[in-house]
């Protein structure tokens, strides 16, 4: 009985040293693996396609949309003051009014202007 455990041993050290860690192959396939992942998520990130690009476009439609709908609400509220009568020159008189007549305009002496309220 001994003897079979004593063969069981050395075949267990043979065994050991032969799974001794991984090998220089597996870690380079692994290695490969992973820049092909990075690769991948970084052209659905940075590419023509990519999210970024696509919520970029989207922040712009959006904005383009807020001031659409921001002009429509103005002219609407211009119609109901001037009774259905209100035209674009009324828009830009009243814009005009609330926001650049407070503005006085210097030319300085170096030629810069300079707009102040």
């Amino acid at each position: 009985m001994k003897k079979i455990e004593l063969k069981g041993k050395k075949e267990q050290k043979k065994m050991k040293k032969q799974n001794r860690g991984i090998t220089l192959v597996v870690l380079v396939i692994t290695i490969i693996i992973l820049l092909i992942l990075a690769g991948i998520t970084i052209a659905t990130l940075m590419g023509q396609n990519g999210l970024i690009t696509k919520a970029e476009q989207a922040k712009s439609v959006q904005i383009k949309a807020e001031m659409e709908e921001k002009l429509i609400l103005i002219m609407s509220d211009l119609q109901i003051e001037n009774e259905g009568s209100a035209t674009l020159e009324d828009l830009t008189q009243d814009y005009f009014n609330e926001n650049v007549k407070d503005y006085k305009c210097v030319v300085e002496d170096d030629n810069t202007i300079d707009g102040k309220k």
